[in-house]
């Protein structure tokens, strides 16, 4: 009788092991599914072909499972309200002519081949400035818009969202990431206007070339000088005209206790649209990410072709 007893004890207790080891595994494929979700990002784009960049970006993070939203104005060139993605069109009253800066940029491309004499681009240049101006104005409309809408900023915060999303090349993100408090990314090759290594790293002049001066890394004096009065006339542009747009709507937004250029150096991550081993050596920041060709679709086929070239 006492080994029936304990066989039947130990057939209860492998019963119950099973009975425990089942609601484990039950339990565990509830709670996994929830710990995989994809994040939750706000994303604040730019027009032109800092967002055919941006759209790539997002393509490949929806397809992650990852849940985009996109801020967008009501008269936006690129950015459609009917995407894959969730999108908010914000009403705003005014935006640049697609037209005259397509003119502007074509012009640009043929003084750089030579097509386009220096006083036709120096006027074409004075226009450039001007407009960019408007730009950034214009951008910053874009952020009061959103900001000044009570309702809107009400359902961005019961959004919960894990991080805001934004191109530097316009200043309007990093002052919606500051007032919902949200951490920053940049999907960046340019701080309004300025190569990001100048805005993160120091950059010595004299040993890394300014983007646009055509030179490399071994200049000559008159090189250097050129290389100094074109970062010189970049960063009193910056200073003059650009801060001067964002730092009105970071004060009336934020508080006067910001200053808008450490905005805009501000960011968590910096997701740097450059291959660092095809860039002149420079300093860089433990906080930036290299995604260079990440645009290419076709990579595979590129690496094919490379193997047969001969060595």
């Amino acid at each position: 009788h006492k080994g029936k007893r304990r066989t039947d004890c130990l057939t209860v207790s492998a019963g119950a092991m099973r009975v425990f080891c089942c609601c484990t595994a039950f339990l565990l494929l509830i709670l996994i599914p929830t710990a995989c979700e994809g994040g939750n990002i706000l994303v604040f784009p730019s027009e032109g072909s800092h967002w055919v960049n941006m759209n790539i970006l997002l393509k490949a993070l929806h397809s992650r499972g990852h849940n985009i939203t996109v801020l967008r104005p009501s008269n936006s060139w690129y950015i459609k309200d009917d995407s894959s993605y969730n999108t908010i069109t914000v009403l705003v009253e005014n935006l640049l002519d697609q037209k005259f800066i397509t003119r502007l940029v074509s012009d640009s491309i043929q003084f750089e081949r030579g097509a386009l004499p220096l006083m036709s681009f120096l006027q074409m240049s004075g226009g450039m400035i001007s407009l960019i101006v408007d730009f950034h104005k214009a951008v910053a409309n874009f952020v009061s818009a959103i900001l000044d809408d009570n309702d809107l900023i009400r359902k961005l915060k019961d959004s919960k969202f894990d991080l805001l999303l934004a191109d530097p090349c316009w200043g309007g993100g990093v002052i919606v990431a500051k007032y919902l408090n949200l951490p920053l990314v940049y999907n960046v090759r340019w701080v309004l206007g300025t190569e990001a290594h100048f805005s993160i790293a120091p950059s010595p002049l004299s040993y890394i070339p300014v983007t646009g001066t055509g030179n490399t890394v071994e200049m000559t004096f008159f090189q250097r000088v050129k290389n100094m009065v074109l970062h010189i006339i970049t960063q009193t542009q910056n200073s003059l005209a650009f801060k001067l747009v964002y730092q009105k709507t970071a004060d009336k937004y934020l508080g006067p206790g910001y200053d808008f250029n450490e905005l805009m150096t501000d960011a968590d991550i910096w997701l740097m649209r450059v291959d660092f081993v095809f860039e002149y050596p420079r300093p860089t920041m433990p906080n930036v990410v290299y995604i260079g060709g990440f645009q290419l679709g076709h990579y595979n086929l590129v690496c094919k072709l490379c193997e047969n070239i001969p060595v």
